[in-house]
C-alpha cells in the first residue's frame, strides 16, 4: 500500500495542471481498488462466509452418490414376477376404481403416481381427499408404506380387504402387518425410518461393514419407491400403446 501512495506523489509532482493531478490520481485510485479486490478475491477462494473454511460439499456430495447407488441397487433388486402381477391388476382395473394411500412423503409418492395413472386414463383417487368415492368388490388399493406398520395404512387396508377390494403394497418389509394384509406385495428395498442395524454391537458392524445411511429416516425407500412408479408408468405407456401426447391431453389445463 505505502508504494502506491508513494506512486500517487511522485505522478502529483510530474504535472502542473489541476486536470492532469486529477486524472491521475483517479488512476492511482483505482489501481489501489484492483489491487485490494484482487487480494480479497483470493482470500474468498480459501474461504467460505465469514471466514470460515471453504466447505467443498463433501456431505452432498456422498449423500447424492449414495442415493444413486440406493436407487440402482434397489431396481436390480425388484422382484419381477411381482412387478408383472402389479401391472396385471393395474390393466385389469381399466373400468374399476384404484385408490392410493400412503402417509408423509410416501403421500407425495402416492399422490404423484395418482396423478400419472389418471393421465392414463385410470379411475384413481387419493385416498383421504373429501372427493374420494365408495370402494367397491374389484377395486384396487395400493398402500405404500416403507416400514408397512404404519397404523393409518393399516386401517385403510383392512377396510379395503373387508369390503372385497384387492390390496397391493408397496413395503421394504414383506412380512410386516401391511404385507399380511395384502393380496399382492412388492417389495422395493430401502432404508426406512425405524430400520436398525443387524449388529447392534459396534465393533461387530465394522466388521460386516455396515453403517448407518446419510439420508435421514425413510428417505431412501422413498425415493426408490418414486424411481420405481416413475419406471412403471413408462411400462404402462408401452403396454397400453399411450404416447407423451396422450398423457398431455388428459393433464391439467387449469394451473
Amino acid at each position: 500500500m505505502l508504494f502506491y501512495w508513494l506512486s500517487v506523489s511522485r505522478r502529483f509532482f510530474r504535472y502542473k495542471s489541476v486536470d492532469s493531478i486529477y486524472s491521475v490520481r483517479l488512476s492511482c485510485e483505482a489501481e489501489v481498488l484492483e489491487t485490494i479486490m484482487g487480494k480479497e478475491e483470493r482470500n474468498c477462494k480459501k474461504t467460505g462466509v465469514m471466514g470460515e473454511p471453504k466447505q467443498e460439499m463433501k456431505w452432498l456430495k456422498a449423500a447424492s452418490k449414495e442415493i444413486i447407488e440406493c436407487i440402482k441397487d434397489a431396481m436390480n433388486s425388484l422382484d419381477m414376477e411381482e412387478v408383472e402381477r402389479l401391472i396385471d391388476m393395474l390393466l385389469k382395473a381399466k373400468n374399476r376404481k384404484i385408490f392410493i394411500v400412503g402417509m408423509g412423503r410416501s403421500g407425495f409418492v402416492a399422490r404423484a403416481f395418482a396423478l400419472r395413472l389418471m393421465n392414463l386414463g385410470f379411475n384413481v383417487y387419493f385416498l383421504g381427499e373429501t372427493i374420494t368415492p365408495a370402494a367397491e368388490k374389484g377395486d384396487r388399493l395400493i398402500a405404500i408404506s416403507g416400514t408397512g406398520t404404519t397404523k393409518m395404512i393399516l386401517t385403510a387396508s383392512s377396510a379395503a380387504k373387508d369390503i372385497g377390494a384387492k390390496v397391493i403394497a408397496v413395503t421394504s418389509f414383506p412380512e410386516s402387518p401391511l404385507g399380511q394384509l395384502a393380496d399382492l406385495i412388492v417389495t422395493v428395498r430401502g432404508r426406512t425410518k425405524s430400520a436398525k442395524p443387524v449388529e447392534e454391537d459396534y465393533l461387530a458392524r465394522q466388521l460386516r461393514g455396515e453403517r448407518a445411511p446419510l439420508t435421514p429416516l425413510g428417505s431412501i425407500f422413498e425415493n426408490n419407491t418414486m424411481v420405481f412408479l416413475d419406471s412403471l408408468v413408462v411400462e404402462l405407456m408401452h403396454r397400453m400403446g399411450r404416447t407423451e401426447a396422450d398423457l398431455k391431453r388428459r393433464h391439467a389445463t387449469i394451473e
